[in-house]
C-alpha cells in the first residue's frame, strides 16, 4: 500500500495514437466524456496527442496548483465552447521530468472520480487502490503523518473487499514508524491516535507499515513542512492493497 501526500494525477505517457482511446477508458465521469464525445475524431487526436509526457488533472487541484511556479499550466478547450477549460496540463519538472505514470505507476492508475470528495476506489492489475483528501490545517509533519497513517487504516477496515488481504502502508516518515512499531508513544498529544493505529494494526492481521525515502515525494513534504492552511480538499494520500 503506498501512501502518499500528494495530489492524485493521472499520467499521461501515452503514444499519440492511444491517446484517445486510453482517455475515454479510462476519464470515468459523465461531465469528462461529454466534453470528449463533443471533438471530431480529428480534433481529438490532434488536441489529446499533448499527452505524451505531460500531466493532465481535471477540477479540484487547479486552482491551487495554477499559483505554483514549478509547474507551467497549458490549457485546451473543447470545440464547443472555447470559453470553457477542458483540462490543464503540467511539465512534471519537480521529479526531473520524470514521467509519473512510469515511476509510480500505481498512482497513475487512480480513477479519475474527482467528485467524489473521499474514498476514490478503483482497480488496476488486480489490485484495490483508494484514494483520499482532506483539508490538514496548519500542522506539524509527525501529526500529518500519523494521521495519514490512520485514516490508511481507517479506510482499510472500513472496506469488505479488503478483508483478508495482504495490507502494507508505506511512509516516508521514520519517527511516525518508530512510534508506531515500538513502545515509544511519542507525544502525549499522539497517544490516542498511535493506540487506534495498534489496534486497527491487529484487527487487520496481515498488515505492516514500512518506510521509503521521500526524494520523490519533495515537493509534498516541503509543503508539509511549512503546514497547510488552505480551503478545500487538497492533500491526498494513495492507499493500495496487493
Amino acid at each position: 500500500m503506498v501512501q502518499r501526500c500528494m495530489n492524485n494525477w493521472l499520467g499521461a505517457n501515452k503514444k499519440d495514437s492511444d491517446a484517445c482511446k486510453y482517455l475515454e477508458e479510462n476519464l470515468d465521469t459523465v461531465d469528462s466524456k461529454a466534453r470528449i464525445d463533443g471533438w471530431s475524431k480529428s480534433l481529438r487526436k490532434e488536441r489529446l496527442s499533448i499527452l505524451t509526457k505531460l500531466w493532465m488533472e481535471l477540477r479540484r487541484e487547479e486552482q491551487l496548483w495554477r499559483q505554483k511556479s514549478k509547474f507551467v499550466p497549458r490549457r485546451f478547450y473543447s470545440g464547443k465552447n472555447p470559453q470553457r477549460m477542458f483540462a490543464c496540463f503540467w511539465n512534471d519538472v519537480w521529479n526531473g521530468d520524470v514521467t509519473l505514470n512510469m515511476e509510480y505507476p500505481r498512482i497513475f492508475a487512480l480513477s479519475m472520480k474527482k467528485c467524489e470528495p473521499i474514498k476514490d476506489f478503483g482497480r488496476w492489475q488486480g489490485e484495490v487502490l483508494c484514494s483520499f483528501a482532506a483539508p490538514i490545517g496548519n500542522l506539524d509533519t509527525i501529526t500529518v503523518e500519523i494521521w495519514a497513517i490512520h485514516k490508511a487504516y481507517s479506510l482499510c477496515l472500513s472496506k469488505a473487499s479488503i478483508s483478508g488481504r495482504s495490507i502494507q502502508i508505506v511512509s516516508d516518515s521514520l519517527k511516525a514508524i518508530s512510534w508506531i512499531n515500538n513502545d515509544d508513544l511519542g507525544n502525549l498529544i499522539h497517544v490516542n491516535i498511535i493506540y487506534d493505529i495498534r489496534a486497527m494494526i491487529f484487527s487487520l492481521r496481515n498488515s505492516s507499515v514500512i518506510h521509503t525515502l521521500r526524494t520523490a515525494n519533495s515537493y509534498a513534504d516541503s509543503l508539509a513542512k511549512r503546514g497547510m492552511d488552505l480551503d478545500g480538499e487538497i492533500v491526498d494520500w494513495v492507499v493500495t492493497t496487493d
